[in-house]
């Protein structure tokens, strides 16, 4: 899934739920469960370099928007809201651990199991399949926020 979807999930969690211990594993969690969802993503590709930033650049720049825009509104829940949105994207941020050598070795496996739980769509009209589906998630979650 996109960073922004991962992002608003944990930034909702973190908002409505009190407890730190129930908040991180929960956050994580949602993460593996809504890549297993079929969806569409970038590609991450063997070498990193700017271009491959530019195109995730509007994924992360609307994340960012999101986890602000929480931190904003509920500032006395600043913490629970990191530590959501921190360990709902914590599977993404240790799969860039693959462009440091050092750290590539020591995460290899938990790489692995990321790219093994992935549902992408990735040729085609499926590709905008997998962006509706997410864009569906999205609504979704919004619209349960909301109501809650």
């Amino acid at each position: 899934m996109l960073l922004l979807s991962h992002t608003l999930t944990g930034a909702v969690i973190g908002q409505k739920i009190d407890s730190q211990a129930i908040i991180i594993p929960l956050a994580l969690i949602s993460h593996f469960i809504l890549d297993h969802i079929p969806h569409w993503n970038y590609d991450v590709p063997d070498k990193y370099d700017g271009w491959t930033f530019l195109k995730t650049l509007p994924d992360i720049i609307s994340s960012a928007i999101v986890y602000l825009t929480f931190i904003f509104i509920f500032p006395d829940q600043w913490l629970n809201i990191t530590l959501g949105v921190g360990f709902a994207i914590l599977p993404d941020l240790i799969t860039l651990s693959k462009y440091i050598s050092g750290l590539k070795k020591i995460f290899y496996y938990f790489n692995w199991l990321h790219t093994k739980v992935q549902a992408d769509i990735e040729k085609g009209y499926k590709r905008t399949v997998g962006l509706f589906i997410q864009t569906i998630y999205i609504g979704l979650i919004i619209i349960t926020f909301l109501l809650l």
